[in-house]
């Protein structure tokens, strides 16, 4: 009689354990992780859902993984690779009256030997000044998104300080297309900014007609070259060393509201 209870008692519990799935306590949990959800360590039993990865700049703040299709600076071999991630990536700008559209970069090498040392800098990164804007804010009828050059943001019919907001922005954004430049060229001297060349008129010669030359409009211009007694943009090539960010202002046209 005892031997039966002892095999009826024994056929309970094998019976609830199948029921209940599990006889385990989870005295101690795993924590969660970015691609598991809680863990027994005993059982291996899971609960709850897991993290997923916290992405911040093309790497998770909580287990160091790399965002996918995210494109670092080490990833960068070639000036062209630079010029097309800048032209995917930095093509819109964000200011407090609209986005700014369109805008394109291009890259230049200071390769020409026989120029190269009457230029103080490895590369230029420029971009056309003129920008697309919202047409509401801007008085005049060319179209939805309106194509635009520095000095119309004068036509502008807002506060000063929001006027000075889409310098800073366009700044911003120049600031981040430095850092990225410097990280992915580490050692070369840079020079960036808004660049517009400007003809003046035509001269005739032999009944043939060309364009005079003019004068650049510079905006936001950025290097990352020093030396003492010379401001960025002069001297020789050999006469500058690479260092860190700084604004060139003394090469830029005045930018209405800057």
């Amino acid at each position: 009689m005892k031997r039966l209870s002892a095999l009826l008692l024994a056929a309970a519990m094998l019976s609830s354990m199948v029921l209940t799935g599990c006889a385990c306590k989870h005295k101690e949990w795993e924590s969660a992780t970015c691609s598991e959800p809680e863990k027994c360590k005993k059982c291996g039993e899971t609960e709850g859902s897991a993290l997923g990865h916290d992405y911040r700049s093309g790497i998770c703040s909580r287990c160091g993984g790399k965002e996918p299709g995210y494109v670092f600076p080490s990833d960068i071999h070639s000036l062209k690779e630079l010029e097309a991630h800048l032209n995917k990536n930095y093509s819109v700008i964000h200011t407090p009256i609209g986005d700014i559209t369109g805008v394109k970069y291009e890259i230049q090498e200071n390769s020409i030997e026989s120029v190269h040392e009457y230029f103080p800098y490895d590369f230029m990164i420029t971009a056309q000044p003129s920008m697309y804007m919202p047409k509401s804010t801007i008085e005049n009828s060319r179209g939805n998104n309106s194509l635009v050059l520095p000095s119309d943001l004068d036509n502008i019919h807002v506060p000063a300080d929001v006027r000075a907001g889409v310098a800073n922005a366009i700044r911003d954004n120049w600031r981040n297309v430095a850092d990225f430049a410097m990280a992915a060229f580490p050692g070369q001297k840079i020079l960036g900014g808004n660049y517009y060349y400007v003809k003046t008129g035509v001269h005739e010669i032999n009944g043939e007609y060309t364009w005079l030359d003019g004068g650049a409009l510079q905006y936001f211009t950025w290097c990352n070259y020093t030396s003492d007694g010379f401001s960025a943009g002069c001297g020789s090539y050999s006469s500058f060393h690479a260092g860190s960010f700084q604004w060139a202002t003394n090469r830029d046209t005045k930018w209405p509201g800057a």
